[in-house]
């Protein structure tokens, strides 16, 4: 499933970081909230969030400690597996490997679609 949505929404989240880069990081969230909730059936994305962040870090561990294993960018989707203290595990997908990767990343920078 993760695979399917990332698929069918990283099109959608691309054009807008490249068009929002210089926009407000809170003014992006509520564009990509409002575009996804009338695109896509609420229930199917709650397990789902977006990063928020320009250049989100994903680890190796649940803790700034923990090597940095890649990046995403801003408005990129991404199924949350597990919550610790401060970090999620997420899975997402990764478009130059082709596939489903995992790790751990700063659960501030990640928003729920949800309203």
């Amino acid at each position: 499933i993760i695979s399917i949505l990332a698929n069918l929404t990283t099109p959608l989240y691309e054009k807008w970081w490249k068009q929002l880069t210089d926009t407000n990081r809170k003014e992006v969230a509520i564009a990509i909230r409002k575009t996804a909730l009338e695109t896509y059936d609420p229930h199917l994305l709650q397990e789902f969030r977006f990063v928020t962040a320009n250049r989100l870090r994903v680890r190796a561990g649940s803790g700034r400690e923990h090597k940095v294993i890649g990046e995403l960018p801003l408005g990129k989707v991404v199924k949350v597996v597990r919550v610790e203290k401060h970090f999620s595990l997420i899975e997402y997908f990764d478009e130059a490997a082709q596939t489903i990767s995992q790790g751990w990343a700063a659960s501030s920078y990640l928003a729920s679609f949800q309203k």
